[in-house]
Protein backbone atom coordinates (compact mmCIF):
# COMPACT_ATOMS: atom_id res chain seq x y z
CA UNK A 1 0.00 0.00 0.00
CA UNK A 2 1.44 3.34 -0.97
CA UNK A 3 2.15 5.87 2.03
CA UNK A 4 -0.35 8.77 2.07
CA UNK A 5 -0.09 12.07 3.89
CA UNK A 6 -3.81 13.52 5.22
CA UNK A 7 -4.83 15.96 7.92
CA UNK A 8 -7.59 14.28 10.35
CA UNK A 9 -10.43 16.03 12.62
CA UNK A 10 -10.29 14.61 15.99
CA UNK A 11 -13.70 13.37 14.97
CA UNK A 12 -12.20 10.80 12.46
CA UNK A 13 -10.34 9.13 15.35
CA UNK A 14 -13.67 8.01 18.31
CA UNK A 15 -11.00 5.43 19.97
CA UNK A 16 -8.09 7.50 20.49
CA UNK A 17 -6.25 6.74 24.07
CA UNK A 18 -2.99 7.45 25.44
CA UNK A 19 -0.54 4.41 25.39
CA UNK A 20 2.59 4.64 26.99
CA UNK A 21 3.21 8.43 26.40
CA UNK A 22 1.72 8.36 22.94
CA UNK A 23 -2.18 8.93 21.20
CA UNK A 24 -2.98 5.65 19.76
CA UNK A 25 -6.51 5.09 17.40
CA UNK A 26 -7.43 2.98 15.13
CA UNK A 27 -6.16 4.17 11.56
CA UNK A 28 -9.42 5.32 9.52
CA UNK A 29 -7.06 5.87 5.89
CA UNK A 30 -6.87 2.09 5.78
CA UNK A 31 -10.01 1.03 7.82
CA UNK A 32 -8.79 -0.57 10.66
CA UNK A 33 -10.88 -1.83 13.19
CA UNK A 34 -9.18 -4.39 14.92
CA UNK A 35 -6.26 -2.93 16.43
CA UNK A 36 -5.05 0.80 17.02
CA UNK A 37 -2.11 0.95 14.82
CA UNK A 38 -1.93 5.06 14.36
CA UNK A 39 0.60 5.99 16.81
CA UNK A 40 0.30 10.33 17.06
CA UNK A 41 2.63 12.45 19.41
CA UNK A 42 0.83 14.38 21.84
CA UNK A 43 3.26 17.02 23.09
CA UNK A 44 6.44 18.65 21.79
CA UNK A 45 6.88 20.62 18.27
CA UNK A 46 5.55 17.48 16.66
CA UNK A 47 2.15 17.20 18.68
CA UNK A 48 -0.50 16.14 16.57
CA UNK A 49 1.74 14.40 13.85
CA UNK A 50 1.43 10.77 13.40
CA UNK A 51 1.96 7.65 11.19
CA UNK A 52 0.18 3.97 11.01
CA UNK A 53 2.45 1.32 11.40
CA UNK A 54 0.13 -1.30 9.61
CA UNK A 55 -0.78 0.92 6.57
CA UNK A 56 2.31 3.77 6.51
CA UNK A 57 0.46 6.55 6.29
CA UNK A 58 1.55 9.76 7.65
CA UNK A 59 -1.22 12.29 9.32
CA UNK A 60 -1.43 15.53 11.75
CA UNK A 61 -4.96 16.31 14.17
CA UNK A 62 -5.86 18.95 12.88
CA UNK A 63 -7.01 20.99 16.19
CA UNK A 64 -3.21 19.52 18.42
CA UNK A 65 -1.44 21.63 15.65
CA UNK A 66 -3.12 24.24 13.68
CA UNK A 67 -0.25 26.00 12.27
CA UNK A 68 1.67 22.76 11.25
CA UNK A 69 -2.01 21.99 9.66
CA UNK A 70 -2.39 24.95 7.72
CA UNK A 71 1.03 25.21 6.14
CA UNK A 72 0.69 21.35 5.18
CA UNK A 73 -2.38 21.87 3.83
CA UNK A 74 -0.68 24.87 1.03
CA UNK A 75 2.15 21.96 0.53
CA UNK A 76 -0.77 19.61 -0.71
CA UNK A 77 -2.03 17.64 2.26
CA UNK A 78 -4.92 16.04 1.83
CA UNK A 79 -8.10 16.93 4.61
CA UNK A 80 -9.94 13.27 5.14
CA UNK A 81 -12.88 13.45 3.98
CA UNK A 82 -16.83 12.01 5.11
CA UNK A 83 -16.60 10.18 1.68
CA UNK A 84 -12.95 8.12 2.82
CA UNK A 85 -15.07 7.70 6.55
CA UNK A 86 -18.25 6.12 5.09
CA UNK A 87 -16.12 3.74 2.51
CA UNK A 88 -16.27 0.05 3.45
CA UNK A 89 -13.46 -1.02 6.43
CA UNK A 90 -11.20 -3.74 5.59
CA UNK A 91 -11.63 -5.99 8.16
CA UNK A 92 -8.44 -8.09 7.87
CA UNK A 93 -5.52 -7.58 6.48
CA UNK A 94 -2.90 -10.93 5.28
CA UNK A 95 0.17 -8.92 4.23
CA UNK A 96 2.65 -7.95 7.06
CA UNK A 97 5.20 -5.34 6.12
CA UNK A 98 8.78 -6.33 5.60
CA UNK A 99 9.55 -4.95 9.43
CA UNK A 100 7.07 -6.61 10.82
CA UNK A 101 8.06 -10.03 8.96
CA UNK A 102 11.22 -9.53 10.20
CA UNK A 103 9.78 -8.95 13.75
CA UNK A 104 7.77 -12.28 14.03
CA UNK A 105 10.42 -14.19 12.31
CA UNK A 106 13.28 -13.35 15.20
CA UNK A 107 10.41 -13.81 18.13
CA UNK A 108 10.00 -16.71 16.30
CA UNK A 109 13.41 -17.97 16.06
CA UNK A 110 14.44 -16.92 19.83
CA UNK A 111 11.47 -18.90 21.87
CA UNK A 112 14.25 -21.73 23.21
CA UNK A 113 16.21 -18.72 24.74
CA UNK A 114 12.91 -16.80 26.01
CA UNK A 115 11.37 -19.91 27.93
CA UNK A 116 14.70 -20.25 29.27
CA UNK A 117 14.95 -16.82 30.21
CA UNK A 118 11.39 -16.67 32.10
CA UNK A 119 12.51 -19.89 34.17
CA UNK A 120 16.21 -17.84 35.53
CA UNK A 121 14.54 -14.29 35.23
CA UNK A 122 13.65 -13.24 39.11
CA UNK A 123 11.93 -10.17 38.04
CA UNK A 124 9.73 -12.33 35.63
CA UNK A 125 8.48 -14.37 38.55
CA UNK A 126 8.15 -11.77 40.92
CA UNK A 127 5.68 -10.29 38.57
CA UNK A 128 3.59 -13.60 37.77
CA UNK A 129 3.34 -14.34 41.16
CA UNK A 130 2.13 -11.12 42.39
CA UNK A 131 -0.60 -11.64 39.94
CA UNK A 132 -1.47 -14.77 41.45
CA UNK A 133 -0.05 -17.27 38.64
CA UNK A 134 2.75 -19.80 38.77
CA UNK A 135 5.57 -20.37 36.98
CA UNK A 136 4.84 -23.81 36.04
CA UNK A 137 1.14 -22.73 34.74
CA UNK A 138 3.31 -19.67 32.92
CA UNK A 139 5.76 -22.38 31.57
CA UNK A 140 2.82 -24.65 30.60
CA UNK A 141 0.76 -22.09 28.91
CA UNK A 142 3.72 -20.62 26.37
CA UNK A 143 5.13 -17.83 27.92
CA UNK A 144 8.43 -16.31 26.95
CA UNK A 145 10.37 -13.55 28.15
CA UNK A 146 12.74 -11.27 26.57
CA UNK A 147 15.35 -9.93 29.34
CA UNK A 148 16.75 -6.45 28.63
CA UNK A 149 20.73 -8.04 29.45
CA UNK A 150 19.74 -9.50 25.64
CA UNK A 151 19.46 -6.47 23.83
CA UNK A 152 23.09 -6.69 22.39
CA UNK A 153 22.62 -9.90 20.69
CA UNK A 154 22.67 -9.71 16.76
CA UNK A 155 19.76 -11.74 16.60
CA UNK A 156 17.82 -9.21 19.25
CA UNK A 157 18.55 -6.14 17.38
CA UNK A 158 14.86 -6.35 15.29
CA UNK A 159 13.33 -6.14 18.67
CA UNK A 160 14.53 -3.77 20.75
CA UNK A 161 10.74 -2.84 21.45
CA UNK A 162 9.90 -6.62 23.21
CA UNK A 163 12.60 -5.95 25.37
CA UNK A 164 11.63 -6.45 29.16
CA UNK A 165 8.19 -8.05 28.57
CA UNK A 166 6.50 -11.01 29.03
CA UNK A 167 5.58 -12.79 25.82
CA UNK A 168 2.36 -14.52 24.79
CA UNK A 169 1.74 -17.13 21.70
CA UNK A 170 -0.92 -16.43 20.14
CA UNK A 171 -2.48 -17.98 16.96
CA UNK A 172 -5.27 -16.94 13.97
CA UNK A 173 -5.87 -18.29 10.37
CA UNK A 174 -3.51 -16.27 9.13
CA UNK A 175 -0.32 -18.06 11.20
CA UNK A 176 1.32 -17.26 14.46
CA UNK A 177 1.75 -14.29 16.47
CA UNK A 178 2.44 -12.94 19.82
CA UNK A 179 1.91 -10.12 22.46
CA UNK A 180 4.30 -8.68 24.77
CA UNK A 181 3.50 -7.26 28.31
CA UNK A 182 6.13 -4.20 29.54
CA UNK A 183 7.24 -5.52 32.52
CA UNK A 184 9.56 -1.85 32.83
CA UNK A 185 9.38 -0.04 35.76
CA UNK A 186 7.51 -2.51 37.61
CA UNK A 187 8.57 -3.20 41.54
CA UNK A 188 7.55 -5.76 43.70
CA UNK A 189 4.32 -4.91 45.64
CA UNK A 190 3.14 -3.05 42.67
CA UNK A 191 -0.43 -4.21 41.39
CA UNK A 192 -1.20 -4.22 37.44
CA UNK A 193 -3.27 -0.72 37.68
CA UNK A 194 -0.50 1.64 39.44
CA UNK A 195 1.92 -0.02 37.02
CA UNK A 196 -0.50 0.77 34.21
CA UNK A 197 -0.40 4.12 35.04
CA UNK A 198 3.15 4.38 35.75
CA UNK A 199 3.37 2.81 31.94
CA UNK A 200 0.51 5.57 30.38
CA UNK A 201 3.41 8.20 31.74
CA UNK A 202 4.79 10.00 28.26
CA UNK A 203 8.03 8.65 26.95
CA UNK A 204 7.51 4.94 29.07
CA UNK A 205 7.22 2.04 26.80
CA UNK A 206 3.87 1.05 25.20
CA UNK A 207 2.03 -1.17 27.93
CA UNK A 208 0.90 -3.69 25.04
CA UNK A 209 3.31 -4.54 21.62
CA UNK A 210 1.77 -6.89 19.18
CA UNK A 211 3.09 -8.62 16.29
CA UNK A 212 1.48 -8.99 12.64
CA UNK A 213 -0.14 -10.77 12.74
CA UNK A 214 -1.65 -11.25 15.95
CA UNK A 215 -4.31 -13.42 16.80
CA UNK A 216 -5.89 -14.86 20.38
CA UNK A 217 -4.14 -16.38 22.99
CA UNK A 218 -5.26 -19.97 23.30
CA UNK A 219 -6.59 -20.32 20.10
CA UNK A 220 -4.42 -23.28 19.37
CA UNK A 221 -4.92 -25.24 22.12
CA UNK A 222 -8.88 -25.44 21.66
CA UNK A 223 -9.82 -29.19 22.25
CA UNK A 224 -10.98 -29.98 18.54
CA UNK A 225 -14.00 -32.01 20.50
CA UNK A 226 -15.04 -29.54 22.57
CA UNK A 227 -18.95 -28.01 22.50
CA UNK A 228 -18.46 -25.12 24.82
CA UNK A 229 -15.60 -22.38 24.90
CA UNK A 230 -14.95 -19.48 27.36
CA UNK A 231 -14.07 -16.29 25.50
CA UNK A 232 -12.48 -13.94 27.79
CA UNK A 233 -10.37 -10.26 27.09
CA UNK A 234 -6.97 -10.33 27.84
CA UNK A 235 -3.57 -13.09 28.42
CA UNK A 236 -4.01 -12.68 32.02
CA UNK A 237 -7.64 -13.38 32.11
CA UNK A 238 -6.81 -16.37 30.46
CA UNK A 239 -3.92 -17.27 32.82
CA UNK A 240 -6.46 -16.54 35.89
CA UNK A 241 -9.13 -18.85 34.75
CA UNK A 242 -7.14 -22.02 34.09
CA UNK A 243 -5.36 -21.16 37.83
CA UNK A 244 -8.67 -21.40 39.20
CA UNK A 245 -9.14 -24.80 37.65
CA UNK A 246 -11.33 -24.22 34.39
CA UNK A 247 -9.55 -26.28 31.87
CA UNK A 248 -7.33 -24.49 29.21
CA UNK A 249 -8.41 -26.22 26.31
CA UNK A 250 -11.55 -24.04 26.65
CA UNK A 251 -10.31 -20.93 27.52
CA UNK A 252 -9.10 -18.34 24.35
CA UNK A 253 -8.08 -14.72 25.14
CA UNK A 254 -8.98 -12.37 22.49
CA UNK A 255 -5.95 -9.76 22.97
CA UNK A 256 -7.87 -7.00 21.70
CA UNK A 257 -8.91 -8.83 18.41
CA UNK A 258 -12.33 -7.66 16.99
CA UNK A 259 -11.97 -9.73 13.93
CA UNK A 260 -15.24 -10.41 12.42
CA UNK A 261 -14.63 -13.53 10.98
CA UNK A 262 -14.19 -15.16 14.79
CA UNK A 263 -16.97 -17.62 14.63
CA UNK A 264 -15.10 -19.27 11.80
CA UNK A 265 -11.68 -19.34 14.53
CA UNK A 266 -13.92 -21.77 17.09
CA UNK A 267 -13.83 -25.72 16.29
CA UNK A 268 -16.77 -27.16 14.24
CA UNK A 269 -17.98 -28.90 17.17
CA UNK A 270 -18.51 -25.77 19.57
CA UNK A 271 -21.98 -25.11 20.28
CA UNK A 272 -22.18 -22.64 23.55
CA UNK A 273 -19.78 -19.89 24.59
CA UNK A 274 -20.03 -17.95 27.58
CA UNK A 275 -18.47 -14.48 26.99
CA UNK A 276 -16.44 -13.62 29.59
CA UNK A 277 -14.49 -9.82 28.89
CA UNK A 278 -14.15 -6.84 31.14
CA UNK A 279 -16.52 -5.32 33.48
CA UNK A 280 -15.64 -1.45 32.04
CA UNK A 281 -18.52 -0.11 29.91
CA UNK A 282 -16.24 -0.84 26.81
CA UNK A 283 -16.11 -4.52 27.83
CA UNK A 284 -19.95 -4.94 28.26
CA UNK A 285 -20.45 -3.21 24.58
CA UNK A 286 -17.65 -5.37 22.87
CA UNK A 287 -19.18 -8.42 25.23
CA UNK A 288 -22.46 -7.61 23.25
CA UNK A 289 -22.17 -7.32 20.17
CA UNK A 290 -19.79 -10.23 20.45
CA UNK A 291 -22.85 -12.20 20.83
CA UNK A 292 -24.39 -11.22 18.08
CA UNK A 293 -21.86 -11.97 16.12
CA UNK A 294 -22.04 -15.27 17.17
CA UNK A 295 -25.50 -16.03 17.70
CA UNK A 296 -25.80 -15.01 13.95
CA UNK A 297 -23.21 -18.26 13.13
CA UNK A 298 -25.31 -20.63 15.38
CA UNK A 299 -23.91 -20.69 18.97
CA UNK A 300 -26.16 -20.48 22.49
CA UNK A 301 -24.27 -17.46 24.19
CA UNK A 302 -24.14 -16.03 27.38
CA UNK A 303 -22.39 -12.85 28.63
CA UNK A 304 -20.80 -12.61 31.90
CA UNK A 305 -18.66 -9.62 32.41
CA UNK A 306 -17.40 -8.70 36.59
CA UNK A 307 -20.42 -7.38 38.70
CA UNK A 308 -19.64 -3.97 40.02
CA UNK A 309 -18.22 -4.78 43.71
CA UNK A 310 -15.23 -3.63 44.24
CA UNK A 311 -12.87 -6.86 43.57
CA UNK A 312 -11.84 -6.32 40.05
CA UNK A 313 -13.28 -5.14 36.40
CA UNK A 314 -11.70 -8.16 35.08
CA UNK A 315 -11.10 -11.53 35.65
CA UNK A 316 -7.18 -11.79 36.47
CA UNK A 317 -7.67 -8.74 39.23
CA UNK A 318 -10.17 -10.78 40.50
CA UNK A 319 -8.48 -13.54 40.83
CA UNK A 320 -5.82 -11.39 42.44
CA UNK A 321 -7.76 -9.85 44.91
CA UNK A 322 -10.24 -12.49 46.24
CA UNK A 323 -9.35 -16.06 44.45
CA UNK A 324 -12.18 -18.73 43.86
CA UNK A 325 -14.86 -16.38 45.42
CA UNK A 326 -14.44 -13.46 42.91
CA UNK A 327 -15.08 -15.71 40.34
CA UNK A 328 -18.03 -17.27 41.56
CA UNK A 329 -20.18 -15.64 38.93
CA UNK A 330 -18.52 -16.63 36.38
CA UNK A 331 -19.14 -20.40 37.56
CA UNK A 332 -22.68 -19.80 37.96
CA UNK A 333 -22.84 -18.27 34.70
CA UNK A 334 -21.19 -21.83 33.25
CA UNK A 335 -23.73 -23.72 34.51
CA UNK A 336 -26.48 -21.20 33.16
CA UNK A 337 -25.19 -22.04 29.86
CA UNK A 338 -24.57 -25.87 30.26
CA UNK A 339 -28.07 -26.49 31.30
CA UNK A 340 -29.45 -24.26 28.09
Amino acid sequence: MSHERVILRASALPDLRRSGGRLRASCPIHGSDHQRSLSIEETGEYAGFGRCFACGAEVLVEEMNPDAARRLAALGAQPITAERLLRPIKRHHTEAAPWQQEERAALEALEPRMRDALARSEKARAYLAGRGISLELAEAQGLLYLPPSAADLPEVQPLQKWLDRLIFPLSSPDGRGYAGRALSGWRPGMDENAHKQLLDQPGAPERWRKSFPAGWYGLADLAPDCEQVIICEGPFDRLALIACGLWAENIVALVGSRDSRVGAWLPARVQRALIALDGDEKGREAAHALRQRLSEVGLTCAVCTPPDDGQGKDWSERWRVGQHPAIWPLYEALDGLAAR
